[in-house]
């Protein structure tokens, strides 16, 4: 893994914030991953401060600071934000506001999938599909992951719906291996370890989430591409992935390891997002990485990330594509279901905020039409709190694809951002109405985790607690 640390002068609204650059970890197939930071540096290099965007902060009606989770206390170790609801506009269309998110709490985010008791059962207007984005090391985000998926889980049977776990950590090859594990349970962990190829941290993050589905019966989809294939097409492009799978030395059977290509060209605004929070801020590599040349788990060069090379851009398609794949398989209605399934789906936040990534291609594998469910992307907005463009304001772009900015989930789907950064100063920016207008475009909801959260301090420091 490629590793900087980064020190960033805030304004008086904020403290110096720790950061790091971080690839996804270096047995996944991940990619490069920014923490918030790390961009902080780069926007004061830029010369950007962080300033309110509206003068007003809309009140959410909430009691906060009483809800503690197993090992977390609400409003120490995270704070939550709702994005504003979007504003209709023409037929079909709908504008993001240019406006501060809403303070929230955990169990706004809970109702918001549905909430416990009878109201859940006659809810039918909730998402079918919840995308939790992470930073891969965040021990709060996965946390509440869990919390997360026990609440999914409670819901599903009060509607009596079938839950489905997608994850990002699992490639598609190593299916029959978590089916076996999990769902048969006829295979032993230590099989499941060495076949389906989990990340170096999947007994600290990953495994509550795979043993709770484990003991019940919740099936566990392996999302993503295969990284052999990611590395190809980092290497030589999506053509020669598509060369490799049409010769006759590859298995007709690994067709179905990948979507149907060739993918659409990635949208302006995921370009731009790719050049301002991945390619700008990769470091130069160490003289290890220098004299091999490479990841070697992956196949990416740090300098080919740098250049922001049309084949990195490609293989960074490749896993969105992948897990909107996988995801949309995951959700299909099978017969004799009433609903179709309530399915969580866990990767790398890169790949799902912003409306960008996941969200941006799933309707095509959803097989929705995609000019019935056009947004408008924010054009010029700041991609992270400290990006804030201030009193330069923001402009609301046409519907098309060469307008660049943060755009709203799909119809049905919902995103839930965890971010690691400071909580206190977040919480003092709340207290003084200067919440940044940021937040509320990285997704439907957004959770601000306490970067400095310590995994291995004694329960008792963030308050005890149930599920």
């Amino acid at each position: 893994m490629f590793f900087r640390r980064f020190q960033a002068a805030t304004t008086s609204l904020l403290r110096v914030a720790k950061c790091q650059l971080r690839c996804n970890h270096a047995q996944s197939a991940g990619g490069v991953f920014l923490t918030a930071a790390a961009l902080a540096a780069s926007s004061f290099r830029r010369g950007r401060d962080l300033q309110p965007s509206c003068s007003t902060l809309p009140p959410s009606g909430i009691q906060r600071g009483t809800v503690r989770k197993p090992g977390l206390e609400e409003g120490q170790d995270f704070t939550v934000f709702a994005r504003p609801r979007p504003r209709a506009a023409a037929a079909g269309t709908v504008v993001l506001q240019p406006c501060a998110a809403v303070h929230a709490g955990i169990e706004d985010v809970l109702a918001a999938i549905c909430p416990e008791g009878d109201d859940c059962k006659n809810r039918a207007e909730g998402p079918g599909i919840l995308l939790l984005g992470e930073v891969h090391d965040d021990v709060v985000a996965h946390g509440l992951q869990l919390h997360i998926l026990q609440h999914c889980l409670k819901a599903s049977r009060a509607q009596r719906r079938r839950l489905v776990l997608s994850l990002e950590m699992f490639e598609r090859d190593t299916q029959v291996v978590l089916d076996e594990y999990i769902l048969h349970q006829q295979i032993r962990e230590q099989d499941l370890l060495q076949d389906a190829r989990p990340w170096a941290n999947y007994h600290r993050d990953y495994r509550p989430l795979i043993e709770f589905c484990k003991e019940h019966s919740v099936r566990v989809v392996a999302a993503n591409a295969p990284r052999r294939y990611v590395s190809l097409v980092a290497r030589h492009g999506i053509l020669g992935l598509q060369s490799l799978l049409r010769s006759s030395r590859s298995p007709k059977a690994h067709w179905g390891e990948v979507p149907p290509l060739p993918f659409p060209p990635a949208s302006a605004a995921y370009k731009e997002k790719f050049l301002e929070t991945m390619a700008s801020q990769m470091p130069p590599p160490s003289k290890e990485q220098a004299e091999s040349g490479e990841c070697p788990f992956i196949g990416f060069r740090a300098q080919d990330v740098r250049e922001a090379k049309q084949e990195m851009l490609e293989a960074q398609l490749l896993w969105d594509h992948t897990m909107a794949m996988s995801i949309a398989e995951a959700s299909r209605q099978q017969e004799g279901e009433v609903q179709p399934p309530l399915v969580l789906h866990i990767c790398g936040a890169f790949h799902c905020s912003h409306g960008l990534g996941i969200p941006e291609v799933l309707p095509r594998y959803l097989g929705i039409n995609h000019s019935n469910m056009n947004t408008t992307p924010i054009v010029g907005a700041p991609w992270l709190p400290i990006d804030e463009v201030g009193d330069q304001g923001v402009g609301i772009g046409a519907c098309d694809d060469s307008n660049i900015g943060p755009k709203t989930s799909p119809q049905g789907v919902m995103s839930i951002i965890c971010w690691p950064a400071a909580v206190e100063p977040t919480l003092d920016l709340v207290k003084s109405g200067n919440v940044p207008q940021s937040i509320g475009l990285m997704g439907d909801w957004v959770i601000i985790t306490e970067e400095t959260f310590d995994a291995d301090a004694p329960a008792t420091v963030h308050g005890g607690m149930g599920s």
